[in-house]
């Protein structure tokens, strides 16, 4: 029974309420049913029984959680499944207004593969698709839960750090080369170890989604003609 029903059914507020609620059906599974109760009332305005009408809900709740699910797989990349490029294009504008507003900081970072064109001519696609596999799940597991992974685009992966000064961004960036170092993924019988570039920067109260991410890119492209397999700052 409702909380805001009393012993006998009656809504002793004298207001219409509408709410869902789960009641057990006589099968034993739970069935989600939407209430309403209109009270009844007294010439003098006093409550003194309710109208109540139950609907089965189950439907409109699947289809709620069907939606729920369609639109975090539209959020997704198929490949590596981290956020794709479509969400984080939603997120880091998100983040810059939360700079504005709050004067919250975030590092942005990114991830670019050393020689990933090499890996795709000479072990082919499916392991270049492997390798970017790996080097994906070895920033998710390394980074915090509030921090944000996704496929910028190609073999570009992108990390948006959530409370993140220049101090902090460095260090995280620098943890996340060291852990891809360390990370290795067995082709045919061979260890193969990624190597990545990594250009970092924070996200600026006066910025807007390119001129962070340009920032970045800048960064990262001095790290690769500094000799690749580096996090440089910007």
């Amino acid at each position: 029974m409702p909380r805001w029903l009393s012993a006998d059914g009656f809504d002793r507020t004298g207001c219409r309420h509408k709410k869902d609620v789960y009641l057990k059906h006589k099968d034993g599974h739970r069935v989600a049913v939407s209430v309403r109760v209109a009270p009844i009332l007294s010439r003098r305005g006093v409550a003194i029984g309710a109208v109540e009408l139950f609907r089965d809900a189950s439907k409109r709740k699947d289809l709620e959680r069907r939606n729920a699910e369609l639109q975090t797989a539209a959020e997704i990349d198929e490949l590596t499944g981290l956020r794709n490029r479509r969400y984080l294009d939603m997120r880091i504008p998100q983040a810059i207004e939360e700079v504005k507003l709050f004067g919250r900081n975030f590092g942005l970072l990114l991830v670019d593969l050393d020689n990933f064109k090499a890996i795709n001519d000479s072990c082919g696609h499916n392991v270049g698709d492997e390798v970017l596999k790996l080097v994906g799940r070895t920033l998710s597991s390394s980074l915090r839960s509030n921090d944000t992974v996704g496929r910028w685009g190609g073999d570009e992966l992108l990390v948006l750090l959530a409370d993140a000064d220049p101090g902090l961004t460095e260090l995280l960036a620098k943890r996340c080369l060291f852990l891809i170092q360390q990370a290795e993924v067995r082709i045919h019988g061979t260890l193969l170890s990624p190597k990545a570039t990594i250009g970092a920067t924070c996200l600026c109260a006066k910025d807007d989604q390119n001129s962070a991410v340009e920032r970045a890119d800048k960064a990262l492209y001095r790290g690769k003609g500094n000799g690749r397999n580096q996090v440089s700052c910007e």
